[in-house]
């Protein structure tokens, strides 16, 4: 298995092992992930993007440093609006290490 899938696989685990059993995990492209919080105010779900973020990087890839950037965004309306903003600067930027809240 080559790096790169060993660690999306390894990201799938440690957020499904951080999130509620309600909440959605999906793949999004090559290496974006998407995650739905159904009913949850903006704060609760920046504390949990904090909490995934951390996860990630305290865990132990073999000797690999991993960090990830995570957008927030409230449902307003069609998923394709809803994404389109936070994973074009999250990819244009490559940001790392932060929480962004998009409204």
């Amino acid at each position: 298995m080559n790096k790169k899938f060993f660690i999306l696989k390894k990201i799938a685990r440690i957020f499904k092992e951080n999130l509620r059993e309600k909440d959605i995990i999906c793949r999004w492209g090559g290496e974006e992930f998407v995650v739905i919080l159904p009913y949850t105010p903006v704060d609760k779900a920046i504390y949990i993007a904090q909490k995934l973020r951390k996860a990630v990087k305290n865990h132990n890839f073999d000797e690999i440093k991993v960090t990830v950037s995570i957008g927030v965004s409230m449902f307003e309306g069609l998923l394709k609006r809803l994404l389109k903003k936070p994973m074009n600067i999250c990819i244009k930027q490559k940001i790392q290490e932060e929480i962004l809240l998009f409204r």
